[in-house]
């Protein structure tokens, strides 16, 4: 009875030990078939190589590995920080190379990094055109044009940054703004109404065709002096509309851009006083309508009563506007207006570049950046040092 007992006993641990055996064997197959897999997949990631070279606005992706690539999603990192990601899904056959189009200017193009289906990543160094000029050039010279600023709610907005100035090759404006789009960054070349000179800016007499477009009328009553040509000079310290004395009635600036568009209106005006403390007002009205119409469908982006503002205040303001024509009306109120300006909404940006291909030599220009109300802003300015040998 107890032998039986003990051969049962054995029996039970004999088979209990295959089972063990069995369940741990069949843990380390699984065991060497994932590390063999890994193994595998790794190998086979290792064979992947891409080099990735940017010219222009076109990415040239050479596989120099012993496999074909598929390359799954690009990465473009632009000049101002802004990263775009794209689904690309192309093969790259070994030994070949393709191209694939960024649909951005080279000269916005900073680096460009692939990914592919085995989540290998290569990237350029930066954009090729760039990296060519390095050696051309010893350093570089940065400055803090404006340190970081709160710009409060006004009843215009702010101009930040304003000089006429040489700006020599390869200098890049860089503005950091909260929010981004708050923001513009502008040259003399981009302003609208400095190509109205001429024949286009008159005194005294308002084109009565609502079809006549891109000009500029100036109507007065009273002791005002007008200088026509100064009021698009880009100066705001050449005066181009003047106060003879405090025998001033009706002052009418009325700007016919010939077709709607959005863009930012800046004006740079002394306010003199010479009010009639009962009616004296001040209007800046934006309309879809000529000139010619423009008493009808008015939007006001702009009021002063005389009693609202002090005399002997300097205004540099700046809005968007959207319409055709933007009138300054002055009634019983003495101003001193030296700038009117129109920049187009599409020169909103945060980077300026002055590249060496564009000014091959240093520049005269004026230099403006304009910021909404309730805008944080920092101005920075980085100039390549050319190398003297």
């Amino acid at each position: 009875m107890i032998r039986g007992q003990s051969e049962y006993i054995g029996t039970v641990v004999l088979i209990s030990v295959l089972l063990i055996v069995i369940y741990v064997a069949t843990d380390w197959l699984n065991t060497i078939y994932s590390v063999a897999r890994d193994a595998v997949e790794s190998i086979e990631k290792a064979k992947e190589y891409l080099d990735v070279n940017v010219d222009s606005n076109v990415v040239t992706l050479v596989n120099k590995g012993s496999r074909d690539v598929k390359v799954d999603l690009i990465y473009i990192e632009l000049k101002n920080r802004t990263l775009v990601v794209r689904d690309v899904d192309v093969v790259v056959r070994s030994g070949r190379g393709i191209g694939i189009s960024t649909d951005f200017n080279g000269l916005d193009i900073g680096r460009v990094c692939v990914e592919t289906v085995n989540n290998n990543v290569f990237c350029s160094s930066s954009n090729q055109g760039f990296n060519n000029t390095i050696s051309m050039y010893r350093g570089f010279w940065s400055y803090e044009r404006v340190p970081p600023t709160y710009y409060d709610n006004n009843s215009w907005n702010h101009l930040v940054y304003r000089v006429k100035r040489v700006v020599a090759p390869e200098t890049y404006f860089y503005i950091y703004a909260i929010p981004e789009n708050n923001v513009a960054i502008a040259t003399w070349e981009d302003e609208v109404l400095h190509t109205f000179s001429g024949e286009r800016i008159y005194v005294q007499y308002r084109p009565s065709d609502p079809d006549e477009g891109r000009y500029i009328s100036v109507l007065y009553k009273g002791d005002y002096i007008v200088y026509p040509y100064n009021l698009v000079d880009g100066d705001d310290n050449t005066l181009g509309i003047d106060v003879a004395s405090q025998a001033v009635y009706l002052l009418d600036i009325c700007i016919d851009l010939g077709i709607t568009t959005k863009g930012w209106f800046y004006v740079n005006m002394f306010y003199m006083g010479y009010a009639d403390p009962l009616i004296g007002r001040t209007y800046i009205v934006v309309s879809n309508l000529s000139c010619a119409e423009i008493g009808k469908e008015n939007t006001t982006i702009w009021y002063q009563l005389h009693g609202s503002i002090s005399a002997s205040t300097r205004i540099a303001g700046t809005w968007i506007v959207n319409g055709r024509s933007v009138r300054f009306y002055a009634y019983y109120m003495g101003w001193r207006v030296y700038t009117v300006e129109f920049y187009p909404y599409n020169i909103t940006r945060t980077v300026l570049r002055f590249p060496s291909t564009k000014y091959s030599k240093p520049i005269s220009t004026i230099v403006t950046v304009f910021a909404l109300s309730n805008t944080y802003l920092q101005v920075l300015e980085l100039t390549m040092l050319p190398r003297i040998d």
